[in-house]
């Protein structure tokens, strides 16, 4: 469905990303989905940086608590603009 509505190099999986400067040594944190800027070159020469994403979505069965909590305050601390979290349960 994304990829109907972005263009298909828009739409990353389970990808490394960078987030703030003084979150990069311990993390490096991979979402289910994210949704990355048409800037962003398609050659994967590199990840993401927090300024190329669009969204960010993290799909939770048994880690919705991390995901609410610290993942949620981490992409904050980055700048990302939109963070979705879906709980299967």
């Amino acid at each position: 469905v994304l990829e109907d509505i972005f263009e298909r190099s828009q739409v990353m999986t389970q990808m490394p990303v960078e987030i703030a400067p003084a979150d990069r040594d311990l993390n490096w944190p991979e979402p289910d989905l994210c949704i990355v800027s048409k800037s962003y070159p398609d050659d994967n020469s590199r990840h993401p940086a927090s300024s190329e994403l669009q969204l960010v979505i993290e799909v939770a069965d048994s880690s919705l608590a991390q995901d609410l909590g610290p993942k949620a305050r981490l992409y904050a601390r980055a700048g990302i603009p939109e963070y979705w979290v879906l709980d299967l349960n």
